[in-house]
């Protein structure tokens, strides 16, 4: 998260909304805590090695998983929407 705050702060001289962003990021991601499951699953054209479920925030998309049998919500990736998302996986 740190270097997607300092990619939009150095590259496109926008620290407001770095930080903007990441306190969205932030907030969605604490509300999977409570309902992990309440997101779609993603459906990869490849295989994937585990159920990657996604959140979309703002121009970004949370990629994470739910680890059972705990309920345990891993962040795998946050990726900006117009990247490739299928070589990215």
């Amino acid at each position: 998260m740190d270097s997607l705050v300092d990619f939009l702060a150095d590259e496109c001289s926008a620290y407001e909304a770095a930080v903007s962003l990441l306190n969205e990021i932030d907030r969605r991601i604490m509300h999977l805590a409570e309902f992990p499951y309440a997101h779609p699953l993603y459906a990869s054209p490849m295989r994937l090695p585990i159920e990657m479920r996604y959140l979309p925030v703002k121009s970004h998309i949370v990629f994470y998983t739910v680890l059972e049998p705990a309920h345990v919500v891993e962040i795998r990736r946050v990726l900006h929407t117009r990247r490739n998302i299928a070589t990215s996986m």
